[in-house]
Order: structure tokens, then sequence, then C-alpha cells
């Protein structure tokens, strides 16, 4: 009843090249068709190869990352980890931005790879984390990739968050595409 599903079940689909669409009536309900293109195998499934090299360069990206996710709201949490996880990536969720704060700083250099921060949270929001992230002193506080997550994706959100000390920027809800763009320095 929350669109979770679908909302993992479209980055599915995207993965694959495919596409998802919708038929819905009011009183009659709804049709989802999926389009998905596969190769054919010469009698062993592994022979269909170009479709896995496909998925596997999408998934390089963060294959292997560990990512500490600040995001006070469940569902958005949730969505964020399995798509990530789905690319090969581990996360470490945290509720706000002084448990982002508090875990960073207390992590050996090297263990996180990227912080995703949610720009409104209680008790620190993701602005201010960033910026006490980046004065801290860490080892790793001035070279982490820092993307900033929020539905407010005016110019103004960006150039605050920019100012903060974000390295990317990217609004919710997200395409896996952008998040990976961003992690890998191609946004803000």
């Amino acid at each position: 009843g929350t669109g979770l599903g679908l909302a993992i079940c479209s980055s599915l689909v995207q993965l694959m090249g495919g596409s998802i669409s919708l038929d819905s009536r009011p009183g009659v309900g709804s049709r989802f068709l999926v389009k998905l293109s596969f190769d054919l195998a010469d009698g062993d499934l592994k022979t269909c190869e170009a479709g896995e090299d496909a998925f596997a360069a999408k998934a390089e990206r963060v294959d292997g990352y560990q990512i500490l996710l600040a995001e006070d709201n469940e569902i958005n949490a949730e969505i964020a980890s399995s798509l990530l996880e789905l690319e090969g990536a581990r996360v470490d969720h945290v509720w706000n931005g002084k448990e982002a704060l508090e875990r960073f700083l207390s992590s050996e250099d090297g263990t996180y790879q990227a912080i995703l921060m949610d720009i409104q949270m209680p008790e620190l929001d993701g602005l201010e984390a960033t910026q006490k992230i980046r004065s801290s002193g860490h080892p790793q506080a001035e070279r982490i990739p820092i993307i900033g997550l929020s539905a407010n994706a005016f110019k103004q959100d960006i150039d605050e968050a920019k100012k903060a000390g974000m390295s990317g920027y990217v609004s919710k809800p997200f395409k896996l595409e952008e998040l990976v763009s961003a992690l890998a320095g191609k946004v803000l």
C-alpha cells in the first residue's frame, strides 16, 4: 500500500533495460505491463553474457562500496538500501545527522566510500551534519563524497548543499542511475 514494491520493481526493470507501464481504470482495477528483452541461450544459461556484462558494468560503480545512509524516513531508507544492495553495496543506516556524524567520526579511515545524507532530519539536519563532518579532522573528512537527498530540488537548495560541503545532490524520489552518477561525482 505504500508503493515500495512498485518502486523496487521499476528500478529492477530499468536496470534490465526494460520498461514498465500501467493501465488503470477507476472501479475496474490496474494492470502493470513489464517488457524485458533477453538473449537466447545456446543450451547453457551461462552463455547469455551480453546481458550479464551490461548489468555488471552498472554494478561495478558501487559494487563493494560501504555507504553510510542518514535517512529519518523508514520507507525511503528501505528503498535506498535495497537498491544499493542490489548493486553490490553495503549500507549502514542511521536515523539522523547526529548519528551520521557520530558513526563517521568513530569509523576508521577508508571504512566508508560515500555518505548519503537526507537534508531534513531531526536532531541535526543534513547540511549541519555535513559541515561538521567536513571540519572534523577525520582522515576522510575533506574527500569523502557526501550526497544530499531531498524532495526539494530547486537551485537554491542545491546551492545550499554545495555551500555546506556536499559533493552531490539527488532529489527524491531518486532513480538508481541518478544516485550512482552522484556517487561517481557527476552531479551538483
